[in-house]
């Protein structure tokens, strides 16, 4: 179970600090809720059971284990299918499952594909470019908290790194 004050990434991209655990005053439940405030929009709460199984919540990465995956960046393999079905559903599964290292191959994959189809003119698919953008933001919001910087610098981080 989570403490007040932690800091995590609930579902697919939105990291989140744990404001408070109780029951909400606008249902009528016996069952405690995560008050969640995303840090992307400090003006919003989302209420989470605390017996969550729908939407992936885990801790934040440690400063260590970012600088890690970082590192090891150029040398992770990319994960990049040319079948548009299969690469859709492998996308939309590790966009689900919240795994860093995962999300880190997709980027560069499409990032490589991108590269690749620039060299002949053409551009990336619909579906890929908003996966791109999805994992991006994903990984820039959970390392910008990271690192204490900005979003904008954790995207140039993460592009350097690669």
């Amino acid at each position: 179970m989570y403490q007040v004050n932690d800091v995590i990434v609930y579902g697919n991209n939105e990291v989140c600090k744990i404001e408070t655990i109780d029951i909400p005053d606008f249902i009528e439940t016996t069952e405690k809720y995560y008050y969640l405030r995303p840090l992307s929009n400090p003006a919003s709460i989302l209420y989470v059971k605390t017996t969550n199984t729908q939407k992936p919540m885990r801790n934040i990465l440690s400063k260590e284990n970012a600088e890690d995956l970082l590192s090891e960046l150029p040398t992770i393999e990319a994960l990049y299918n040319q079948n548009d079905k299969v690469r859709e559903k492998e996308f939309r599964d590790i966009i689900r499952s919240c795994d860093c290292k995962q999300l880190l191959q997709m980027l560069k994959g499409i990032l490589l594909e991108k590269k690749l189809k620039e060299t002949t003119g053409k551009k990336l698919s619909l579906n890929d470019e908003q996966n791109f953008h999805k994992v991006e933001s994903c990984l820039a919001n959970e390392f910008s908290e990271i690192f204490h910087i900005s979003v904008e610098q954790a995207k140039k981080q993460i592009k350097l790194a690669m």
